[in-house]
């Protein structure tokens, strides 16, 4: 097996390279126009040039954000990978949502807009990055047909305003997910751009064990909030949030990430790798718990023992795992395990009076037979996507789980708490059934893909990596059981690597395939 296998695809023929690749190696080619870098640099220094000498302070700010905008424009042009690699960033540190809390402008959106138009313009000047569109298989043509039903569902929302806001966004959290999967054409910069996820998401979640380890009141220029939506564990103290302020759709992304990193404890090219990723698991367990999201925690532990037992992992190293476990459970303060425990009511008491006590269950008991009744009256098309929270009231009211005086008091916005019944309410059986189709095809072909890397005997680190991902989306899904879809960017992250690695997987079986055969 040669390295040729996972070079990318594009011709060598059109790099011809001068002596200027001396000092721009792999920057450099000839068949790209150096116009465009002229212009932009004048361009650049006018706008630098009179902003810091005629404007005020906003002016000069953003006169800086526009020439660091170029730069990060045709640097992304030059290696659009790149571009791959700074979103991942900024989707799962929410970078761009944090600056426009601090009055800065948005960044997600225009990033997205100049990676798109640097993978067209690549395309259409033939500069060698990507010699063919992506091919669209059923897994691809499964995620159109889904989204063709969220912007149908839209049709049933009586706000087509609100609605047209809401097909952008999501629109935008699919581009994401899409980008990774043409930008991570070969398995290098695949596996690049999942270990920056990796250091990303221990990073962060490093940050928030620090904070609610030490108690301290620091947020770390909220990379460790407490929760902004008022979310209390069991002693009236706010949750742990994360960069997004919200305590269950953290602990899911965080959930989700374990996967990735136990498997590279096992899988791990060198020991040393092998001792951080088993830092970072323990350091993303750890957060899971601070996050006091007992779906999260749920879902692991329905995770965890597939993972173990597919890793096949000695009794001993499980006896040591689980004693890890304990030992972190018995260093959490009360008021974490607390909320944690209170599951044994709700899956083994038979007193009703017990589980009515617990305001989140009976909250999300409201509000899942509220969703399910707006399904009942919209099966097909639902509500229309992100309009639960719009309807809910006047079902809730139908219902008799609220009274007039209530509504009227309460004005906090309600979700579902359950990804399907989200999905069932807002976009009914189209919606659902296109879902289904849509991740059947998904885990299908990514198992699938893993058995026939093995049949050629290509080595067990790609495969390894397939699994941790099969696993990752896998935890995503099962903690949808009891948590919404609100920020739906994370799970097109996953989604984006998931479609890039299967497409890596197809160009690597052509090239084994198609090298000659060695009859010695």
């Amino acid at each position: 097996m040669t390295e040729s296998v996972d070079t990318p695809l594009a011709s060598s023929k059109l790099r011809e390279k001068s002596d200027l690749t001396r000092y721009l190696p792999e920057i450099y080619m000839r068949n790209i126009s150096w116009t465009p870098f002229i212009l932009a640099a004048l361009f650049a220094s006018i706008i630098g040039g009179v902003g810091i000498s005629y404007g005020s302070t906003d002016i000069k700010v953003l006169s800086f954000a526009a020439i660091a905008g170029i730069i990060v424009a045709l640097t992304i042009y030059q290696k659009p990978e790149l571009g791959a690699y700074l979103l991942t960033i900024m989707v799962f540190t929410n970078a761009s949502d944090l600056l426009t809390d601090e009055g800065f402008p948005g960044v997600n959106k225009p990033l997205v807009a100049v990676i798109f138009v640097s993978i067209l313009a690549n395309y259409f000047l033939r500069t060698g990055k990507f010699s063919k569109l992506p091919e669209l298989t059923r897994v691809e043509w499964a995620l159109l047909g889904f989204y063709l039903a969220i912007v149908i569902s839209t049709f049933a929302a009586p706000d087509k305003g609100e609605a047209f806001d809401v097909i952008v966004n999501v629109t935008k959290d699919i581009l994401i997910g899409i980008i990774l999967f043409i930008t991570l054409n070969t398995r290098e910069k695949w596996e690049t751009c999942l270990r920056l996820f990796l250091i990303v998401m221990t990073g962060v979640a490093g940050l928030g064990v620090i904070k609610m380890g030490l108690g301290l009141d620091q947020t770390f220029l909220g990379l460790a909030q407490l929760s902004i939506f008022g979310q209390l564990d069991d002693s009236g103290m706010l949750r742990y949030g994360g960069p997004i302020g919200e305590s269950n759709m953290w602990g899911q992304v965080l959930a989700a990430t374990l996967p990735i990193a136990i498997y590279r404890v096992k899988h791990g090219k060198k020991n040393s790798e092998k001792f951080w990723m088993s830092v970072a698991s323990l350091i993303l367990l750890l957060a899971v718990i601070y996050t006091n999201s007992r779906g999260a925690f749920v879902a692991i532990g329905l995770i965890l023992p597939l993972i173990f037992l597919e890793m096949r992992i000695k009794p001993l190293y499980l006896m040591v795992a689980g004693v890890i476990i304990i030992a972190l459970f018995a260093a959490l303060p009360q008021n974490y395990t607390q909320r944690l425990m209170s599951l044994n009511v709700f899956f083994t008491s038979q007193n009703e009076f017990a589980i009515q006590q617990d305001d989140s269950f009976v909250g999300r008991s409201n509000q899942a037979r509220a969703g399910l009744a707006m399904f009942q009256e919209n099966p097909l098309l639902g509500v229309g996507f992100g309009n639960f929270s719009a309807n809910y009231w006047d079902y809730a009211n139908k219902l008799g789980l609220v009274n007039a005086g209530m509504r009227a008091s309460n004005q906090i916005s309600r979700h579902p708490h359950s990804l399907y019944i989200e999905i069932l309410s807002e976009m009914g059986l189209v919606g659902f059934i296109t879902f289904s189709i849509f991740f059947y095809n998904l885990f299908s072909s990514l198992i699938r893909a893993r058995k026939k890397y093995d049949r050629h005997v290509l080595g067990s680190d790609w495969v390894s990596w397939l699994k941790a991902l099969v696993f990752s989306l896998l935890t995503f899904l099962v903690s949808g059981l009891f948590l919404h879809g609100l920020l739906f960017r994370y799970i097109w992250m996953l989604i984006g690597f998931a479609l890039a690695a299967l497409a890596i997987n197809r160009d690597l079986l052509r090239a084994v395939q198609t090298q000659p055969r060695n009859n010695k």
